[in-house]
């Protein structure tokens, strides 16, 4: 499944989701506040980043604006062989289907 990168302040809270989530199979990295959150972010690569909007230091909002910044982020491909990808992707799906192939 996905790699959640889980940034909350409450600790109840934060225990609950990052439970929640590996018990539906997602692996997660879970931290108390969005300066330990940013610095994970710096070294890993995650699919998704779930936060809070208020927390002390750097809130959630702030987290996610300087991820963004962050070429990690996007996983370890170039974006131009991202979208490269992509457009493979849609390009063979109707083909896989059947869709484009002239009826017989």
């Amino acid at each position: 499944m996905s790699k959640i990168l889980l940034a909350e302040d409450d600790e109840m809270m934060r225990t609950f989701l990052a439970a929640s989530l590996k018990r539906a199979g997602h692996e997660v990295q879970d931290f108390e506040d969005g300066e330990t959150a940013l610095n994970a972010l710096e070294r890993e690569v995650f699919d998704l980043l779930l936060t809070d909007i208020v927390m002390p230091g750097i809130d959630g909002i702030e987290l996610a604006r300087r991820g963004a910044e962050l070429p990690v982020l996007v996983g370890h491909l170039p974006e131009a062989q991202l979208r490269q990808r992509a457009r493979r992707a849609v390009a063979a799906r109707p083909a896989a289907a059947g869709g484009d192939r002239p009826s017989r």
